[in-house]
């Protein structure tokens, strides 16, 4: 029977997905399996919004390309609403 993986390697490999890492590359950070980090993520999935989990992770991966953090592209969106407010 294979060891028990850790909740802190689970949230890990989580963390990783969630930053469009590759599979491969996940389970060398990790130290696992392909087998077992696909088993974690679609563990993790299970009575989530599919659509949303992987629309949150495009949004990730492409602010991740742009080298754009997440608080800075909140701030320019509303900066980007306030303005066509104000257009009105």
């Amino acid at each position: 029977m294979p060891a028990r993986i850790s909740e802190s390697v689970k949230r890990s490999v989580i963390w990783e997905y969630m930053r469009g890492t590759g599979r491969d590359k996940n389970e060398s950070k990790n130290g696992l399996s392909g087998r077992a980090v696909t088993n974690i993520i679609n563990e993790w999935k299970i009575g989530l919004d599919q659509h949303e989990v992987k629309d949150m992770r495009d949004l990730n991966v492409s602010l991740k390309e742009l080298r754009i953090k997440a608080p800075q592209c909140a701030s320019g969106f509303s900066l980007s609403d306030t303005a066509k407010v104000r257009s009105k």
